[in-house]
């Protein structure tokens, strides 16, 4: 269930407590990518007949601007999502509309995951980066930024997908080495 956790939230970018843990079946969708944009899709989003696949949607609720005025925020997940939820029902047991998706198998939500995830980490002598800083589960949500940002996702996308500011994703999520960029400086 941990392993379900970290990888749906290094998916996605979304908060881990509130925003992840509260999440229900009823708030996962299918979004189709749309078809004006096929010529520009990877062939890992195209079906088998060359047509955009379906990619899952979560509705988040947690500490966003958007939240405040929307009640919720959209975020759009990875396209391989899908095996993972399929994960999740097997082990829970429960795919109800108003059952937890991180739950226990009598639907109880998960409560600890940050403690579970540093015992985790202790235990395979993976607690520090190399910097001998000390990982947590909300260093996650920091991998998911650095990565999009890398891969060339606008910082105001970025923000929106993660429910937090431009300013923020720059202050707390942008500290690429401008070794990372030689090539694209050089071009």
């Amino acid at each position: 269930m941990l392993l379900l956790y970290v990888l749906i939230l290094d998916s996605t970018g979304m908060r881990l407590g509130v925003e992840s843990l509260e999440l229900k079946w009823k708030h996962v969708k299918h979004h189709r990518l749309d078809k004006k944009l096929l010529d520009k899709l990877p062939t890992h989003l195209l079906d088998k007949e060359g047509q955009p696949k379906s990619v899952n949607m979560f509705r988040v609720e947690g500490k966003t601007l958007e939240h405040e005025a929307h009640g919720y925020r959209n975020c759009i997940a990875r396209i391989n999502v899908d095996l993972w939820l399929d994960e999740l029902k097997a082990i829970t047991g429960n795919s109800e509309a108003n059952h937890y998706l991180f739950c226990t198998p009598d639907g109880v939500p998960l409560k600890d995951c940050p403690h579970m995830f540093t015992k985790l980490l202790s235990y395979c002598e993976l607690i520090e980066d190399d910097n001998g800083q000390n990982r947590s589960l909300y260093s996650i949500r920091h991998t998911y930024a650095t990565k999009k940002i890398r891969m060339g996702i606008p910082y105001q996308v970025l923000a929106q997908q993660m429910g937090t500011s431009v300013e923020m994703i720059e202050r707390h999520y942008s500290q690429n080495k401008i070794e990372e960029w030689a090539a694209d400086l050089a071009a």
